[in-house]
């Protein structure tokens, strides 16, 4: 059966390759050079580096690539291994055909190896693959390096399914919704803890480890298993076979260790997932004595995206990097022994640093956010003409609120940080001021593009642009930003800054940066008045100009009438459908 199954995928595959549209070949044949790309010119420096790599460096290099392996399986796989298992549409099918439910979870498990844990293991092995050319390594170093990598992507992909069919029996049936935020969580967590674990051997930065050749890992773990055996092979020793056999072993005991779980994870999670999706809320009670009041056709447009956002956790998804690498950080400073009291005596330094890296989150968060709130008008698309707002007040309803709610939370965090620090009242006030003028330009160009590229999937809200147009909002966002910091920095930096810009001023883009730099610190420094003035005046006239153009361009598309792909994830392949709203 289980042969069966796997054929019926193939066929299923091969028909939606020959179904998909020029775009997808487009897609697919832009992320396969991108790759190729990469590949080549990290080869092309292994290559040049390898002769002075000896095989215990390396062996501490690989037994680092291992854990980022199993890292980046982890922090991908958890969230697609639950779509696998609960969102495919072929499961309600499935599941009535007199078919084990451990055949199903292998095909389930087989059709997610071949997909991104393969293209990663294949990107892990090449650069080895050139290392061993280039210093003539045992051909030991090829069979060894190969059953290592494999069994450390089994290894990551087991522990995707073991950790999906645990959480799903944890969780009540009636938050299916939050599970997915549980799953991008955890795999977030699990990733940190797994990166800290060179930190737990011994004393001493990783890297620096690395290059001398010492062990980064303790004795116990299959990383440090891993180091022993790549650097065996390299010299043709047959103590490779041990740790390389016992690595195999634990992959073997990870996959025994998932597919105990299947009965009670896997069919019966399903179930119960399914019954809580399709549980209905108890509605209150509407008392006749409530008063309505009626507000502005952009304010009610706010208030009803906000309570789309707040009703499903899934939405606040677009946060999670934010917390990692606020809590990270954090973690990491607690942990080097430096006190407050080293951050307040550089408190205007740090206040600095703290403007851009929260610039740099508002341009991640902004544009994704107001992006979204055209897509989450797919149900409601082609009534829009017919309601009693124009264009222009659809537009500023969507801007508002999709640049208010990062604004709140990012605020919040930096008065409570500034209190700590002790900045002044105007470091913060002016800090919060600034850069709520500048992400307005930002959440606007997400409107815009969000009219373009909307995507709407009830499976997967976070996720609501196309992939073209979601990686042309990122480039469009990081140039705003990026011609932003000019007048932020004449207001910002410090004269004394100044030194530093002549020294890096010449030629290159470096070089042009530092020398117009230094060009303005030099007029702040002779008109100090003007230049603030200035300053203030070009970030209003910048982020005002940008905003405006694009709620144009946005209202312009509005009325034209606007698509909306709806994306179903269905079929036994998890392939995306896509269906055109007008």
């Amino acid at each position: 059966m289980m042969k069966l199954l796997l054929q019926t995928e193939g066929k299923l595959l091969l028909n939606h390759f020959r179904s998909s549209k020029k775009q997808a070949y487009a897609t697919v044949g832009f992320s396969t050079l991108f790759i190729a790309l990469i590949m080549y010119f990290l080869s092309k420096g292994i290559w040049r580096i390898a002769p002075s790599l000896s095989f215990e460096m390396m062996g501490s290099l690989f037994s680092y690539s291992c854990l980022l392996l199993i890292g980046m399986l982890v922090l991908m796989g958890i969230p697609q291994v639950f779509k696998n298992l609960y969102s495919s549409l072929d499961l309600s099918f499935l599941f009535t055909l007199p078919i084990p439910t451990k055949q199903l979870f292998w095909v389930k498990y087989i059709k997610s190896f071949l997909s991104t844990p393969l293209i990663m293991f294949f990107l892990f092995y090449i650069p080895f693959i050139v290392y061993g050319i280039r210093v003539h390594a045992n051909f030991l170093f090829y069979i060894i390096s190969f059953a290592v990598l494999l069994s450390t992507v089994v290894i990551g992909l087991s522990l995707c399914y073991l950790l999906n069919l645990i959480l799903v029996q944890l969780i009540p049936a009636q938050r299916a919704n939050e599970l997915m935020t549980a799953m991008s969580a955890l795999s977030g967590i699990i990733v940190y803890v797994l990166f800290q674990l060179p930190n737990f051997s011994s004393n001493g930065a990783p890297f620096e480890k690395a290059i001398a050749g010492l062990p980064l890992f303790p004795t116990w773990t299959p990383f440090h298993w891993a180091s022993i055996a790549i650097t065996s092979s390299a010299k043709g020793s047959v103590h490779a076979f041990l740790p390389a056999l016992s690595i195999m072993v634990l992959a073997f005991l990870s996959i025994l260790l998932s597919s105990s779980l299947v009965e009670k994870g896997f069919r019966t999670g399903w179930v119960r997932l399914s019954e809580g999706k399709g549980k209905e809320k108890k509605r209150a009670k509407i008392s006749s004595n409530n008063k309505y009041k009626v507000h502005h056709p952009i304010v009610v447009i706010g208030l009803t995206d906000w309570k789309n956002i707040k009703r499903d956790l899934r939405e606040w998804l677009v946060f999670m990097p934010f917390v990692f690498f606020l809590i990270f950080p954090t973690v990491g400073f607690l942990k080097s022994g430096a006190t407050l009291e080293n951050l307040i005596s550089y408190k205007d330094n740090v206040w600095l640093g703290v403007q851009v890296f929260f610039l740099f989150f508002y341009a991640l968060f902004n544009g994704s956010m107001s992006a979204s709130s055209i897509a989450r008008e797919a149900e409601t698309v082609s009534l829009i003409k017919s309601l009693p707002i124009s264009s222009w007040q659809l537009a500023l309803g969507k801007l508002w609120i999709s640049w208010l709610l990062p604004f709140i939370l990012l605020s919040t965090i930096e008065i409570v940080l500034g209190l700590f620090i002790h900045w002044s009242a105007l470091q913060i006030i002016g800090g919060i001021l600034l850069k709520g003028i500048l992400t307005v330009g930002i959440s606007s160009i997400g409107i815009w593009l969000g009219t373009i590229g909307a995507k709407h999937n009830p499976n997967n809200p976070q996720n609501r642009l196309t992939f073209g147009v979601s990686i042309l909002l990122a480039i469009l966002a990081y140039v705003y930003l990026f011609i932003a910091l000019i007048p932020f920095a004449l207001l910002n930096l410090p004269p004394s800054f100044k030194v530093f810009a002549d020294e890096l001023a010449g030629s290159g883009f470096i070089g042009f940066i530092a020398g117009l730099a230094s060009s303005l610190l030099s007029f702040k420094a002779a008109y100090p008045a003007i230049a603030y003035l200035i300053g203030i005046a070009l970030i209003i006239i910048f982020s005002g100009g940008i905003a405006f153009l694009m709620l144009k361009l946005s209202t312009t598309r509005l009325k034209k009438g606007i698509r909306v792909a709806k994306m179903h994830s269905g079929s036994t392949l998890g392939h995306q459908s896509y269906k055109k709203s007008l």
